[in-house]
């Protein structure tokens, strides 16, 4: 009986050893994890940032094309104001 409640015992040590271990390699795996969410999403912002730089810079790129644009329809619409010499 007694060799029993000790083997038991043994068993129950092992049993909570590996649990130990499991938790500790499941924080590790879950931090790890965790680090590469927080390393994409610093990345996708980025990247956003960027692109949104780029959306700004197009923008204003069209606004002065469509601005060139107007000024030489109008400059054409009104030229035959002009007194010719």
């Amino acid at each position: 009986m007694w060799e029993e409640l000790v083997t038991a015992e043994e068993a129950l040590e092992i049993e909570r050893e590996e649990v130990a271990k499991f938790q500790e390699k499941s924080e590790e795996w879950s931090k790890k994890q965790k680090q590469e969410l927080l390393d994409k999403i610093k990345s996708l912002e980025e990247k956003i940032n960027h692109l949104e730089e780029e959306n700004r810079k197009l923008k204003d790129q069209q606004n002065g094309q469509l601005t060139a644009q107007i000024e030489v329809k109008e400059t054409k619409r009104w030229s035959w104001l002009k007194i010719k010499k």
